[in-house]
């Protein structure tokens, strides 16, 4: 009787450190995809942040060529009226 007893007592620990197992491995898995998914979305902002810099910088030289235009212009403009 008192080997039933050790025996059920066995398969009971045996269950509970399957289960813990098995729950440790599912918050782990959980953990992993949050982590891609935050890094998912920490690479999309960096890409985001660099195609701004890059509108930026394109806005930039737009700016420069408009003032040369202007500038182009200007002196387009005074040649004539000096003619």
């Amino acid at each position: 009787m008192l080997d039933l007893y050790i025996q059920i007592i066995v398969v009971l620990l045996f269950t509970f450190l399957l289960g813990f197992l098995i729950a440790k491995m599912w918050v782990q898995t959980r953990q992993n995809e949050y982590l891609a998914k935050l890094t998912q979305s920490e690479a999309k902002l960096e890409i985001e942040k660099e195609l701004t810099q890059q509108q930026i910088r394109e806005i930039g030289l737009l700016q420069v060529q408009e003032q040369q235009l202007i500038a182009s212009a200007n002196e387009l403009t005074g040649i004539k009226t000096a003619l």
